[in-house]
């Protein structure tokens, strides 16, 4: 969701809709190397460093090992950054 704010953008319309494609059902991991990418080389340019950054870290499952309360915590000091760079 994140991505698509930054993006101005839905997901089932980057790659004209390949997303959304059927053979994507079945290859999560090629879903997610397609919103990374659109994350690193697009969203800096719309939405700042800072936020990019959030973006890719949730992509990259970078919050995976620590607590809920601790990952959402920084990922609203990513924003906060994002914001404050505006």
């Amino acid at each position: 969701m994140l991505l698509e704010i930054g993006l101005w953008s839905r997901a089932d319309q980057l790659d004209k809709g390949a997303l959304v494609a059927a053979s994507m059902a079945q290859n999560p991991s090629a879903v997610q190397k397609k919103l990374l990418k659109h994350a690193q080389v697009r969203l800096g340019f719309y939405a700042g460093d800072a936020f990019r950054d959030a973006v890719v870290d949730c992509l990259t499952g970078q919050f995976r090992e620590t607590n809920i309360v601790e990952a959402f915590s920084r990922i609203v000091e990513a924003l906060e950054a994002a914001g404050g760079s505006i």
